[in-house]
């Protein structure tokens, strides 16, 4: 009797652990039921306040519009730079070997160990969908492009032509399309500049027969990334974009204390001087572009070998300097901007590789002093000085890689590459110095340094200039001796 009862507790409990896992499946089958449902009302709640939103953008898109007259793009610097290279007579003794020196000897500095630049990982997609295939400089983009946009309209736009693209565009299934461009640019490594001009070759892929929609395209996905871009129409449609700093040499108007400018991706600025425009923005698309450069894109390696030869104290060297020949491709309609941005890029792999790799025998064991004086004479000789508008017929600051890959430099353009050498080798604080149409530089030494000097920060900063061709440091062009000028922080 005892093992029946026992056997009966125990069927019993089982039956009843039974009923009640299956009470707390059904719970959280009944929980999980509730919550998708709730997450359905949700999802759709805010896709019908985006609907809403693009409904009433469309319809302010219709009426919204005016005329403006656009102010004449910023001139960078109005006094003109030095027609040919500044020659400094050699008052200063160099250094040289103890003994009688032997005749120069070149010495050929090898180039470094393969340059290996990251390459992209890139999205997935699935063998079953549409794509759109182009190269980005050089680097293959698959992009899923399911959608047929049905837009027939050709030739010029006006505001109800461009309020009906809108209204078609937020209609699509547009959200594939900004979610896999963020992804290219994440992993491509692009800033804001380089993502616009992602966005140019796709849209140059999506409507390869009209310009007007290309712009529009472009336009519609920046502000759905969260970008303040606007557009207007004179012959043409434009793109305005606001900056974090200033676009020089383009044309601009302001709305509510903020600079539009009008700005290509890949070309020489355009200058209309007035055209049609909005003055309400997208909610949440706020956004001002920013050029800084703290790494460039991740482009396939296109190798590219520069030879620069320089001599000092006796001495004669030879290097052979390794760069990506796609990044030049891609900075060579960079906006013209701020010199801090140029001074504080990162400078490419392959391009620190072969330079730093190339000089650091060359300063080793020096002193301080020395070292500065070493990449100086570097700078000043091994580059052909010409002006921008002698070389471009318009101004370009140059990042380190461009000097390293045209045939002619100038000022600022020495001053940038000469500074990120004394950073990168030495490791010494460096300042820019912002003269009227002349830039130079300063380097803070640790140990005595005599000559011409700055102080920031409480600091004294001996200057540096790499365009006074044989000049020291410590001089300055003589008809800069009086002349105060703006100096500009550079980050360690």
């Amino acid at each position: 009797m005892g093992r029946h009862m026992k056997l009966i507790k125990l069927l019993t409990g089982k039956f009843l652990l039974g009923i009640f896992a299956i009470l707390c499946m059904q719970t959280a089958v009944d929980a999980q039921e509730k919550f998708d449902n709730w997450l359905k009302k949700e999802q759709q709640k805010l896709q019908d306040y985006k609907d809403e939103r693009d409904r009433q953008f469309g319809r302010f898109l219709e009426r919204e519009w005016r005329q403006m007259q656009l102010m004449r793009g910023i001139k960078i610097d109005k006094t003109p730079k030095p027609v040919t290279t500044p020659v400094a007579e050699k008052k200063q003794p160099e250094p040289t070997p103890a003994k009688t020196p032997p005749p120069i000897k070149v010495i050929e500095s090898k180039p470094p160990a393969p340059v290996i630049e990251p390459k992209p990982v890139l999205p997935d997609i699935p063998d079953r969908v549409r794509t759109v295939k182009f190269h980005y400089f050089n680097t293959p983009v698959a992009f899923p492009h399911p959608e047929k946009f049905k837009l027939n309209k050709r030739g010029r736009y006006d505001k109800q032509d461009i309020a009906s693209f809108w209204q078609t565009m937020s209609k699509s299934d547009y959200e594939p399309y900004v979610t896999t461009a963020k992804q290219y640019k994440d992993r491509l490594a692009l800033n804001d500049w380089a993502y616009c001009v992602f966005l140019k070759k796709l849209a140059g892929q999506i409507f390869p027969r009209s310009q007007a929609q290309q712009k529009l395209f472009i336009w519609f996905i920046l502000i759905k990334s969260g970008y303040d871009a606007r557009v207007g129409y004179s012959n043409e449609i434009h793109i305005l974009l606001p900056s974090v700093g200033t676009i020089f040499s383009v044309p601009y108007f302001t709305i509510e204390n903020r600079r539009y400018y009008v700005v290509p991706f890949d070309e020489i600025p355009q200058r209309p001087m007035a055209l049609t425009t909005y003055d309400g923005r997208y909610p949440g698309a706020d956004k001002a572009i920013d050029l800084r450069l703290n790494s460039l894109p991740k482009l396939q390696f296109s190798d590219r070998i520069r030879k620069l030869k320089f001599e000092y104290g006796g001495q004669a060297w030879a290097l052979n300097i390794h760069f990506n020949d796609n990044l030049i491709d891609f900075l060579r309609y960079y906006p013209q901007t701020e010199l801090e941005i140029y001074f504080n890029a990162q400078a490419s792999l392959s391009v620190q590789q072969a330079m730093l790799q190339n000089l650091r025998p060359v300063v080793q064991g020096k002193s301080e002093t020395e070292a500065v004086n070493i990449l100086l004479r570097f700078v000043q000789t091994a580059f052909a000085y010409k002006t921008d508008q002698d070389q471009f017929d318009r101004e370009k600051y140059f990042f380190p890689i461009e000097t390293v890959n045209y045939p002619f430099s100038d000022c600022e353009d020495r001053a940038i590459l000469f500074a990120f050498l004394v950073r990168n080798l030495l490791k010494l604080q460096v300042v820019a110095l912002d003269y009227p149409g002349h830039v130079a530089t300063a380097v803070h030494f640790t140990e005595k340094a005599d000559g011409a000097y700055v102080v920031y920060g409480g600091k004294k900063y001996t200057i540096c200039d790499p365009t006074y061709v044989n000049a020291l440091l410590g001089r300055t062009l003589p008809k800069l001796k009086n002349v105060q000028p703006k100096i500009l922080k550079i980050n360690s």
